[in-house]
């Protein structure tokens, strides 16, 4: 579905949160080689493997070791054709997320969350995954007036969000007033 995403809208560029060991960039990285586009993946851990050289594809993709919600992405000048969002399954983590990275994709683009019904196993003192996760994201799009599809074919999930309109930029939650962790 990722890699057929990718030819549907031609993108040029794919924004990847989550790496892990590499699977969704494998796919993003053979269909982006069609359109002649680039993948920027962020992962707070290194490439398991090394997976970008062990899979000889390290041409069209730009792997940056960070935690995802620190990072600035102020120097991002490029609009994001499809933002995938795989790194972290809690509730107060996808908000955040969704309004850092949301306004760098393009209206067409396309936004997914992987494993919206997968929990990974550290339970934090906050909604952690699943229900919280898709509750999210139904909140989200409410508020934006976007569209979104809940593909269940995959045990964990995979929601898939149209853009329609631009995405405002807007701060970020605060930690002092909504006691959010992981935060600033």
């Amino acid at each position: 579905r990722l890699g057929k995403a990718v030819g549907e809208l031609k993108a040029k560029v794919v924004l990847e949160l989550g790496t892990n060991y590499g699977f969704s960039a494998r796919e993003f990285s053979k269909a982006l080689r069609a359109t002649g586009g680039r993948l920027y993946s962020v992962d707070i851990n290194p490439p398991i493997d090394n997976w970008p050289i062990k899979w000889g594809q390290a041409d069209n993709i730009t792997f940056v070791q960070h935690d995802s919600l620190p990072l600035d992405v102020g120097n991002f000048k490029e609009p994001v054709d499809l933002l995938f969002i795989d790194d972290r399954h809690t509730y107060r983590h996808l908000l955040q997320v969704l309004r850092k990275y949301a306004p760098l994709v393009k209206v067409g683009g396309r936004i997914y969350i992987d494993d919206p019904t997968h929990c990974d196993g550290a339970m934090h003192g906050e909604l952690n995954c699943g229900a919280s996760v898709l509750f999210a994201t139904a909140l989200w799009c409410w508020d934006m007036g976007f569209p979104f599809h809940v593909y269940t074919d995959d045990p964990y999930g995979l929601i898939e969000i149209m853009v329609t309109k631009a995405i405002p930029t807007v701060p970020a939650l605060d930690a002092r007033i909504f006691g959010i962790t992981g935060v600033g």
